[in-house]
């Protein structure tokens, strides 16, 4: 199932029932974290249009239990992450059972834990 999330970004949830959140713009890891529109105030934001392309995201898994899984370094997010960072996390996640909750960090390997 493919989701829009407001004007930053999107959640696609798998047939195993993991969700994964990517977020860009202003006041997420990515590289428009700093956009000119993080002058703007909160409030604000949603009114100024969608965020700028972006090389990268902020990107985060959440359990079918509704729990964001937790990486390696003990942080739910995963941040600045490119399409290729994506696309493998989006594999590991779909390859998990549908009934694993994962209650222990997710060993992930290369950039993913940058």
């Amino acid at each position: 199932m493919f989701q829009i999330t407001g004007q930053h970004g999107f959640h696609i949830t798998l047939a195993n029932g993991y969700t994964i959140s990517v977020q860009i713009g202003r006041g997420y890891y990515c590289d428009n974290h700093y956009s000119l529109s993080s002058l703007i105030s909160a409030e604000l934001a949603d009114f100024a249009g969608p965020a700028p392309p972006t090389l990268t995201a902020e990107i985060a898994v959440i359990q079918p239990n509704g729990e964001l899984m937790r990486q390696e370094d003990g942080d739910n997010i995963l941040k600045y992450q490119t399409v290729s960072d994506f696309l493998s996390l989006m594999n590991r996640i779909n390859a998990i059972s549908p009934i694993r909750i994962v209650s222990t960090p997710l060993l992930l390997e290369g950039p993913l834990n940058e």
